[in-house]
């Protein structure tokens, strides 16, 4: 019944203001029908072997389903229901509108083939009808006379009762309406929607409405009080980052030491050799030999310095054990300590990335709320940004460990389909292990790509199947057709046809004004748009002219507040207009919004 008045492939064909949707139904009793249903059959039955049958073919397929019929109804299985469906609508009252709401009710129902009739003089009968109660009191023998109430079997009856079987997802949180026009929140911390984990990954081309979704989930989590830190490439976070009081670095002023937060080096050790190994080597070409070599150069480099440890005194164990009589007749292991001490000499403090790794103040410190960090300027030095990543994501996972489980901790990794792109089994695995422990430590990441191939296919990297295959959470949004049309080719049981359909007419969020998508949890598959206020909008954008608006208002001395106000008014007046104006009528909100 949902989708006669809102359909999920043609939202055309829906109902756009407010109904009634009520079916009054009365049990016919069931001796009287069987009789009825006996006689319809022997009569048919009779005239189906005679030359009547040449004249009305269909007879024989009506003698068919009574005499089934009767058997249902003599067993007790079935029975006949009389039924009135009615819809009463209320719009503006005017005949123009009320025309048009008509039409739209009619074309709705009509196109899954029923033809419903428009009442002319009657609409207080029907109205009334709507009431509770107030069929039993004269009105149903009225719509008999009048010829309205339609008779059928009980199971077809139950299946156009008015009922909506759209899950609501959680009692809070993002508020984001199904397709049928019914309340549902989003709050991926919520434990009722069978779901293993607290994980999200989100897919959608440029203009699908990714970070107007993710970001109203990143303010939930900061209101409350848990953190957030988000690796992006582009800026679109920046201005959600001012205006919550965040800290935003760029890639290049980022600064990291692998020894700045040990407490126990035998805990930390292993972890900090898996940093400087993927640091080395971020295809994975160390072998088990290369790793327990570094792991003592880790072990003694922190026995010696403690947290003043730098990757320079890594190296000198490495050159010490080279040059050491120990492996004198070894020179298979002199061979990996030279391959070891070529590889680190970059991150050394004189070397090419130095700077980065060798910091006596990290650039990240655990007191942030928000922190934002922009990677696009190390994308052309694919090897540093290897390194960056994995340290961020190792800085990630140990802050998560470390606070209290009741804070609410989130991890936003944009543009994954360039930051997860590692060749390195190892980072595959540490992924894999950070996505799946975290939610011991109510901690969630979330993984946004332009595709879904850039997750689920053979071209997808290690990290990126990892992220995919341990997210409960699965946002797919407005995909390129031709790469989605290539996809269903190679993944043919991956979305059902109505799933295809459904994901090939989502539109661009802001030619729509809301964003469409599909939200799978587990097995849970549901589909939304999400409506965001002019404020919010211009605050999340992240399309260049309107950075380039909110950083040309910074210059001219607007605070971040301001600057993401006069956007809104430039880009949706109109919406911004009739905001004032409820205000003014509201004025005890005002100090609130």
């Amino acid at each position: 019944m949902a989708d006669n008045y809102s359909n999920l492939l043609n939202p055309e064909m829906s109902i756009s203001c407010p109904f009634i949707l009520t079916l009054t139904l009365v049990v016919e009793d069931q001796v009287k029908t069987h009789s009825e249903a006996n006689l319809k059959y022997m009569d048919l039955e009779k005239k189906s072997k005679t030359s009547y049958a040449k004249w009305f073919p269909s007879v024989e397929k009506e003698a068919k389903e009574w005499g089934e019929l009767r058997q249902r109804l003599g067993s007790g299985q079935s029975s006949v229901v009389s039924y009135f469906l009615n819809i009463t609508a209320f719009c503006k009252d005017n005949n123009e509108t009320a025309l048009e709401v008509e039409q739209d009710i009619l074309n709705s129902f009509r196109k899954n083939g029923f033809e419903l009739i428009s009442p002319r003089f009657n609409h207080m009968r029907n109205f009334l009808t709507c009431l509770p109660f107030m069929a039993g009191k004269g009105l149903f023998k009225q719509l008999k006379e009048a010829g309205v109430v339609q008779r059928a079997e009980s199971f077809n009856v139950a299946n156009l009762m008015p009922l909506v079987a759209d899950n609501p997802l959680t009692p809070a949180g993002l508020l984001a309406p199904t397709y049928r026009n019914q309340l549902a929140f989003i709050d991926i911390f919520f434990k009722g929607m069978n779901n293993t984990n607290y994980n999200m990954a989100v897919c959608g081309t440029s203009g699908a409405g990714k970070t107007g979704l993710i970001q109203p989930l990143i303010r939930s989590v900061l209101d409350s009080g848990g953190f957030a830190v988000v690796f992006d490439m582009g800026d679109g976070y920046k201005s959600l980052c001012e205006n919550m009081g965040g800290v935003y670095l760029d890639g290049e002023t980022l600064r990291f030491n692998p020894f700045a937060n040990i407490t126990d080096i035998d805990q930390s050790a292993e972890r900090v050799r898996d940093q400087l190994s993927v640091m080395a080597s971020p295809n994975g070409n160390l072998d088990e030999v290369h790793e327990g070599l570094l792991l003592q150069a880790v072990r003694a480099s922190w026995l010696a310095k403690k947290k003043q440890a730098r990757i320079d005194d890594v190296v000198d164990f490495l050159k010490n054990a080279r040059d050491n009589d120990q492996y004198v007749e070894s020179p298979t292991i002199r061979s990996r300590l030279d391959e070891m001490i070529v590889l680190l000499d970059q991150y050394t403090a004189n070397g090419t990335y130095g700077r980065y790794f060798n910091s006596d103040e990290p650039s990240l410190r655990d007191d942030a709320k928000m922190v934002v960090l922009e990677l696009g300027g190390l994308e052309d030095r694919p090897s540093l940004l290897v390194a960056v990543m994995f340290s961020l994501i190792i800085y990630i996972e140990n802050r998560m460990y470390r606070t209290p489980r009741t804070l609410k901790k989130l991890n936003v990794i944009d543009e994954g389909w360039r930051l997860l792109d590692f060749k390195n089994r190892k980072v595959g695995e540490f992924i894999q292990k950070g996505y799946r422990t975290c939610r011991r430590h109510t901690g969630a990441y979330i993984t946004i790509t332009q595709n879904i191939v850039d997750f689920d296919s053979d071209k997808a990297s290690s990290a990126a199947r990892a992220a995919w295959g341990n997210s409960s959470y699965k946002i797919i949004l407005k995909q390129s057709a031709k790469e989605f049309a290539k996809y269903n080719q190679l993944f043919p049981d991956q979305f059902q046809p109505l799933q295809r359909d459904m994901i090939g007419k989502f539109g661009a969020a802001k030619d729509q004004w809301f964003s469409s998508f599909l939200l799978q949890v587990e097995n849970h598959s549901s589909w939304h748009r999400l409506f965001v206020d002019p404020l919010s909008r211009a605050m999340y954008s992240s399309d260049g002219p309107d950075f380039e608006f909110v950083q040309q208002k910074r210059r001219e001395g607007m605070s971040i507040h301001e600057a993401v106000w006069q956007l809104a008014w430039k880009k949706s007046g109109p919406e911004m207009a009739s905001l004032e104006a409820w205000l003014e009528e509201h004025e005890k909100y005002r100090s609130v919004a």
